[in-house]
């Protein structure tokens, strides 16, 4: 966001923003499911990444109770609940792993806006002259 102020205020040189293209293109390389996995857990505050872990170790033992309890009951109603319950747990699994890849690829989103403020900074500077 201060690259794009900066162009309305005509404070970028031309070796300014060619130095932060170049920034944001060598950025743009780091867009590798094993980098972003590594972003994920290294610059993500922990909190997030244990509550993530902690949710899903959570479902992922609900699923498997629940899928075992039904085969040994015998009761329809029972096996019902307990269909139930797994089904639940499954959702509350897809779920979480929604909310972390978001959280994956918020990095990405950040760097590709700074590469389109960037772009429109040349823009801006190519239609003044």
């Amino acid at each position: 966001m201060v690259v794009f102020k900066a162009v309305w205020r005509n404070a970028m040189t031309e070796e300014e923003l060619k130095k932060a293209e170049k920034e944001v293109c060598e950025e743009r390389g780091k867009c590798a499911l094993r980098t972003m996995l590594k972003e994920f857990y290294c610059d993500t505050p922990r909190s997030i990444v244990i509550l993530g872990l902690f949710w899903s170790v959570v479902f992922i033992a609900g699923a498997v109770y629940t899928g075992i309890k039904f085969f040994e009951v015998e009761q329809v109603q029972q096996q019902i609940m307990y269909a139930t319950g797994f089904i639940c747990f499954i959702i509350g699994l897809g779920l979480m792993k929604v909310f972390s890849w978001e959280i994956i690829h918020r990095n990405h989103l950040e760097r590709d806006i700074k590469h389109l403020e960037l772009r429109i900074m040349e823009l801006y500077g190519s239609n003044k002259k």
